[in-house]
């Protein structure tokens, strides 16, 4: 019978959050080239943990929903989920929900918040 024994599970645990880091580098200068040009990549591996460790502690895991989770830092602000300004996003990260679940509802808030600027803005 095969065994896995803890130590090997933390080793393979920290090649993948690596992985990730590198993939979520890749993600952000795809997505936002000009912005990813002027940081440089030291500072945005600096950001990409600082939201990992934001994301964790809002039981936002997968890759997927924490790439999601970094775009919204990059357009609210790297602290947008305690922002006054967003009450929304506190309201949804504090919810039991699944991750992909408060990811969805985030993103939709964020569309919600957005095109209610515009409009606000247009009517100036």
């Amino acid at each position: 019978m095969l065994k896995i024994r803890a130590a090997q599970i933390e080793v393979l645990g920290r090649e993948n959050e690596a992985g990730m880091e590198g993939r979520a580098l890749r993600h952000l200068q795809n997505c936002l080239p000009d912005v990813c040009a002027t940081l440089g990549e030291a500072e945005l591996r600096r950001i990409i943990q600082f939201g990992r460790g934001r994301a964790k502690s809002h039981d936002i895991r997968h890759e997927l929903d924490f790439f999601r989770y970094l775009n919204l830092m990059f357009m609210f602000g790297l602290e947008f989920d305690t922002d006054p300004r967003y009450p929304w996003a506190a309201r949804t990260l504090q919810t039991d929900k699944q991750s992909r679940v408060k990811m969805d509802l985030l993103m939709d808030h964020a569309l919600l918040f957005c095109s209610q600027n515009a409009s606000e803005q247009a009517a100036e």
